[in-house]
């Protein structure tokens, strides 16, 4: 489903943003994508609360940022 315009009036040059819990990225996320996943976890990414990662393109722009829910006890 497309964002509400209320909260954005153009998809040009908007970048997803994936939120996962610990459990979920333990599980592999498997929606992510592949290259994306590989980033974060270069990164120490790891799903926990507030963690953020922002995974690059081909030239090195952003493209995906990854943002960690933590688990059910943290939140």
């Amino acid at each position: 489903p497309r964002m509400s315009e209320a909260f954005a009036r153009s998809v040009r040059g908007a970048r997803p943003i994936w939120f996962v819990t610990k459990a979920s990225w333990s599980a592999g996320a498997p929606d992510l994508p592949p290259r994306a996943r590989a980033f974060a976890e270069a990164s120490g990414f790891t799903g926990a609360s507030g963690q953020i990662a922002v995974c690059p393109d081909d030239e090195g722009l952003p493209a995906i940022a990854v943002m960690g829910l933590g688990d059910e006890n943290g939140r």
